[in-house]
């Protein structure tokens, strides 16, 4: 199979800390994630201190997303985790 990439870029009018709190917030990815909007359904738990979450799911599947550093507004790092089904 050839090797290709596909992207997408949006503007958005918002000031990147507003932005930043917006995608940091797993909470608030329901609204904006492709994924869960493809499956709003799909069951999602979230860790007391607001640095991962997981989900399971018919259509996605399941895995865990958890932050690993980060500060201001750069996320230094998450380390997505979905297991083989």
């Amino acid at each position: 199979m050839p090797k290709f990439s596909i992207a997408k870029s949006i503007v958005i009018n918002d000031s990147p800390e507003n932005v930043f709190k917006t995608a940091r917030d797993f909470k608030k990815w329901p609204i904006w994630s492709p994924w869960l909007i493809a499956e709003p359904e799909c069951e999602v738990n979230y860790s007391a201190d607001g640095t991962s979450y997981n989900w399971d799911g018919r259509i996605v599947g399941s895995g865990e997303m958890t932050i690993t550093g980060e500060e201001a507004t750069e996320a230094h790092g998450s380390e997505p985790r979905m297991p083989s089904r």
